[in-house]
């Protein structure tokens, strides 16, 4: 019934320490050889994504920065940067309320996928990039790199004001709060309109003669909320925000930090632990 197959990492397929468990890579490519089109949908850069899969056996086609970009195979079939006006009204805003934004970007070179303000040290960012040679500060930042995600991680109230000023504002863009890394601080992304997973997921079933209710999702937090919502069948992790919960078809009992991806879909596609172990 089901043919796709669209993941998010942190919190759904990676555990806390940001590895994929031995029972979630087998069941992946237990279900890849059985003909299921896995995609990793994901708020990171498609860079660091390609390092946190790499366990996998298959190659995954990527739907980077919360849909921004995506690619397979290395070739990119979506490609929806920042519009100027946009990022200067954003980066406006959050000088009115003191925060500076880091920026993901999109550099042919393959060398930048973060700009960061001038005073922030590169190590406060390390966990997002493969080597710290990917990051550049404001003032280095090249004219062709191509913004794909603005984000803020500041303190909560800070944050939620900034968010209200410029959704109720009537700017066109995406944006959504997720949960911050640190207590009382939370994480807010804006976005080029149309740039959300669920788009990107719709545009590569599209491709590929995919109907929506044979997509399966699975997610935790607000940025899934729109793929989630988009699928035949939505499912949110047992760690996932209330938000989330509300809008899935399916709840899981288990967390990422309990292989909650691979015992959900082993249950779904009717897999044995016999047959998963045998890849």
């Amino acid at each position: 019934m089901y043919k796709l197959l669209c993941i998010d990492l942190d919190g759904t397929l990676l555990d806390n320490e940001k590895n994929i468990s031995s029972l979630n890579v087998k069941v992946l490519n237990t279900l890849n050889k059985k003909g299921i089109d896995i995609v990793i949908a994901t708020g990171r850069h498609f860079e660091k994504v390609a390092e946190l899969i790499s366990l996998l056996n298959f190659d995954c086609s990527i739907i980077a920065n919360n849909g921004a970009i995506a690619m397979e195979e290395e070739e990119i079939f979506i490609l929806n940067p920042v519009n100027q006006d946009l990022l200067q009204t954003v980066i406006a805003k959050g000088k009115d309320y003191g925060v500076k934004p880091y920026l993901h970007v999109f550099d042919e070179d393959r060398k930048t996928s973060i700009v960061i303000p001038d005073g922030d040290v590169k190590t406060a960012h390390a966990g997002s990039v493969c080597s710290l040679n990917h990051i550049c500060h404001y003032k280095d930042m090249k004219k062709s790199f191509q913004v794909l995600t603005i984000v803020f991680l500041e303190n909560k109230n800070r944050i939620s004001a900034l968010y209200s000023d410029i959704v109720n504002g009537g700017y066109a863009c995406e944006a959504h709060i997720m949960r911050g890394f640190r207590k009382d601080v939370v994480m807010v992304e804006f976005l080029e309109k149309g740039s959300n997973k669920a788009s990107a997921i719709r545009h590569y079933a599209t491709l590929k003669g995919i109907k929506r209710e044979e997509i399966i999702t699975i997610g935790d937090e607000n940025n899934d909320i729109d793929m989630i919502k988009s699928a035949g069948l939505g499912i949110a992790m047992a760690n996932a925000t209330k938000s989330l919960k509300e809008n899935a078809d399916r709840i899981s009992s288990y967390s990422n930090n309990d292989s909650g991806v691979g015992k959900e879909l082993m249950d779904i596609f009717h897999l044995t632990m016999e047959e998963v172990e045998r890849n």
